[in-house]
């Protein structure tokens, strides 16, 4: 908005505000009417003490967004061409929209209401990236009238983008028990 302002007032834009390579700031360098070089830093974009709270936002935000079956509002999170391993086929979902659909399909095959936890959640933040693990379990009635009662692993990575944490990873998965190769749905932490 400031940039624009400058153009507005007779200044020129030297570089548009794109993010640092590293440490993901976004910066934009002008000349105002005088001649004046001065450089922008979209605050948004700078390392913030909250940022474990924003994260621990995100992560609230999507719990509760699995209890309400929202397939837009789980996955809005996510970047445009975030990466997730799910515990069920296909071997990965790439994009949000893809996103969104596994959601929406995984919802749907629920009768009633989704109960839905995540526990055990621990942070990394550094800057622009982070990564969390935890341990999610939901509980429910499914569509072809079998409960679902089960726990997995997630992992997710995070990329601050333009001022905003994005979802760029996650990793779905339950252990397996090697001497059947079956999966271990039934263990509670």
């Amino acid at each position: 908005e400031s940039v624009r302002d400058v153009v507005r007032l007779g200044g020129k834009v030297m570089r548009s505000p794109e993010q640092a390579p590293v440490g993901g700031v976004r910066v934009a360098l002008i000349e105002d009417p005088q001649g004046h070089l001065v450089g922008l830093v979209d605050e948004k974009s700078l390392p913030s003490d909250h940022a474990e709270n924003d994260l621990r936002s995100i992560v609230n935000e999507r719990v509760s967004a699995t209890r309400a079956k929202d397939a837009a509002s789980a996955s809005r999170h996510f970047s445009e061409d975030a990466v997730v391993f799910d515990v069920v086929n296909p071997l990965q979902y790439a994009g949000r929209a893809a996103i969104a659909k596994r959601a929406e399909e995984w919802f749907s095959s629920f009768q009633g209401g989704i109960d839905f936890d995540v526990s055990e959640l621990s942070l990394r933040v550094q800057k622009a990236v982070a990564f969390s693990h935890a341990l999610h379990h939901v509980r429910g009635s499914t569509t072809v009238g079998s409960t679902i009662d089960m726990w997995w692993r997630v992992t997710t990575g995070y990329e601050k983008v333009a001022g905003d944490w994005k979802i760029t990873h996650e990793h779905n998965s339950v252990p397996f028990d090697p001497s059947s190769g079956l999966a271990s749905l039934n263990l509670h932490p």
